[in-house]
């Protein structure tokens, strides 16, 4: 009899015991998580308007023209800003040696114009407010000692890209300051006659056909430029004729196409 006093005694133990580790796990299923967040600071979206909004406003007062809000300037931001939180760096180029160039060839192998970059670090991200913070990351020097005003005052630039990225220890800011003469179509070059190539590009605003011109690179260097005047076709497309030695382009399987205006040169894009 004792021992089945025992027994059952054990039994119900651990039934008792069974239901309340059931609604035990129950309970930390539907609560909160408890564990600290990365970001410990305001809100990304916030805080990165509140950015925008100040370098705007410093704009307008000093009479400048506000630039554009673009995607691809955007993303340029928040990819290197992501990257540079979570690698632990605060530079235009990352460990693994891709400058900004690169990141654009990966990711907006089509845009035609010029590009900068500002970034900077702040420590102790979680005792700001988004004001205070934006403020902060504006007012202070960046990675390569400028202020963003300083760098904003040497780049030309109709498009800004802003991108933020926080860990316990620091956010950072990386602005991306692009100046967008066209768009490349990412069609084949269409050869026209013996060693003439037309390659078409959309044009940004502000940017008319007699401003650009452009010019086959291969490996060996520079084999062609583009034959005035340029075509502008109704539906705002521009269409440069290049013209090259035919005898010194075989393939253009390893030729990228270079525009410039006046002086200037755009990034290279590689043919489709």
């Amino acid at each position: 009899m004792t021992e089945l006093f025992i027994t059952l005694s054990i039994l119900f133990i651990a039934a008792l015991c069974r239901q309340w580790l059931g609604k035990a796990k129950a309970a930390r299923k539907n609560s909160a998580p408890t564990q600290r967040p990365l970001w410990m600071g305001p809100d990304l979206i916030e805080t990165t308007e509140a950015i925008r909004k100040a370098i705007f406003r410093r704009l307008q007062e000093a009479g400048q023209t506000v630039p554009e809000r673009s995607m691809v300037s955007d993303e340029l931001a928040q990819h290197h800003a992501h990257a540079m939180a979570a690698g632990g760096f605060c530079s235009s180029t990352d460990p693994e040696g891709e400058s900004l160039d690169g990141r654009l060839r990966r990711l907006h192998p089509n845009f035609v114009g010029t590009l900068a970059e500002w970034n900077r670090a702040l420590g102790g991200a979680g005792s700001h407010n988004s004001g205070s913070l934006a403020e902060n990351l504006l007012n202070g020097p960046g990675a390569d000692g400028r202020s963003l005003f300083e760098a904003m005052a040497k780049a030309p630039f109709n498009l800004l890209g802003l991108g933020l990225a926080g860990n316990s220890q620091r956010v950072i800011l990386c602005v991306i300051l692009a100046d967008h003469w066209a768009t490349q179509l990412d069609v084949p070059p269409l050869l026209e006659r013996e060693g003439c190539w037309a390659v078409t590009a959309e044009l940004a605003a502000g940017t008319t056909a007699s401003e650009l011109c452009a010019a086959l690179v291969t490996a060996d260097g520079v084999v062609g430029n583009s034959s005035p005047p340029a075509v502008t076709m109704g539906d705002g497309k521009q269409q440069q004729r290049i013209c090259a030695y035919p005898e010194r382009i075989t393939d253009l399987s390893n030729t990228s196409v270079q525009w410039s205006r006046g002086s200037v040169a755009a990034i290279r894009i590689p043919l489709p």
